[in-house]
């Protein structure tokens, strides 16, 4: 089985991401950038619950999702 292409082009779509970030909101740097979308991905991901966590996570892209869910317990309150 191959590797499916998202995973494939994971790290060249997150790094397009990020310099959109960057120029749209006006930052110096990608790791400005990265920054910043991983504050709005946390605040964000501690307003769902389990579930919306789980699926909203699920539509996000690769590099995306694992930011979103590091370090997440769920079982925590």
């Amino acid at each position: 089985m191959t590797v499916p292409a998202p995973y494939v082009e994971a790290s060249a779509e997150f790094r397009t991401f990020l310099v959109d970030v960057r120029d749209i909101a006006g930052l110096t740097t990608t790791n400005q950038a990265f920054t910043v979308t991983e504050g709005v991905l946390l605040a964000f991901r501690r307003r769902l619950d389990v579930v919306g966590v789980a699926r909203f996570a699920d539509v996000l892209p690769a590099v995306l999702r694992a930011v979103f869910v590091a370090g997440w317990d769920p079982l925590a309150t």
